[in-house]
């Protein structure tokens, strides 16, 4: 309990400069300022009703094994919704390909990766 509220409290400290390492992102064409909100756990996305599985993949590597994963569950379960996070967005095109083309893309929802605080984090599983 105590290295996550020093964790925690790391994080208070970080948080101020976060804004700038995102708007650096941004200039480098490494994030989109439309996806910003999701990067700080806020979505425009309604969470959908019923099973919604979150499956996290960081990179573009981990997208690909992702989707696959989706299909394997979509053949077992296709009343689900999946929630796939990322970090890139290489692997948020990727997903978004997927979303479109595949038969069961309409049940998938990406969301970019959001940072790690505690709080950003608390407020991202609220909403879904």
């Amino acid at each position: 309990m105590m290295l996550f509220r020093l964790y925690a409290g790391l994080w208070l400290i970080i948080m101020p400069f976060m804004r700038l390492w995102l708007s650096w992102r941004i200039s480098r064409g490494k994030d989109r300022p439309e996806r910003l909100p999701e990067r700080y756990g806020v979505s425009n996305i309604s969470r959908p009703d019923g099973t919604l599985i979150w499956v996290h993949a960081a990179s573009v590597g981990e997208s690909v094994s992702a989707l696959s994963l989706t299909k394997l569950l979509f053949e077992k379960l296709p009343d689900i919704v999946i929630l796939i996070t990322s970090g890139t967005v290489t692997s948020a095109a990727m997903i978004a390909n997927a979303q479109t083309s595949l038969p069961f893309g309409d049940n998938i929802i990406h969301q970019m990766q959001p940072l790690d605080s505690p709080h950003v984090i608390g407020r991202f599983l609220n909403h879904w």
